[in-house]
């Protein structure tokens, strides 16, 4: 995710968040991953902020000693209008259908 430098501070990477977890909770998933680098300092406190922990490295992320995978769980319903839509890119068969609801 990016948000240009003249769009931050308005929580529109938050509401990004919020939207995306909504969705992932329609469509019955239990938990939510990502993954940043290191160096993304004020994206791992974000991330943070609103509920991700740091977590072992997933593939293909495993040895990869620049990037940060975090995960959330226990999603939560989120009441905003008007609804935003984005794309989900899968991240690997296994990772995300074995814990669905």
């Amino acid at each position: 995710m990016f948000v240009a430098p003249e769009a931050r501070g308005l929580g529109l990477a938050q509401r990004i968040l919020q939207e995306l977890e909504l969705w992932a909770q329609e469509l019955d998933f239990s938990f939510s991953i990502l993954e940043t680098l290191y160096k993304q300092k004020e994206a791992i406190s974000l991330y943070q902020k609103v509920g991700y922990t740091i977590v072992d490295n997933y593939e293909p992320y495993v040895g990869l000693e620049n990037s940060i995978c975090m995960r959330k769980t226990n999603l939560r319903k989120y009441s905003l209008c008007p609804k935003l839509h984005f794309f989900l890119l899968p991240i690997g068969p296994k990772m995300i259908s074995q814990e669905k609801n």
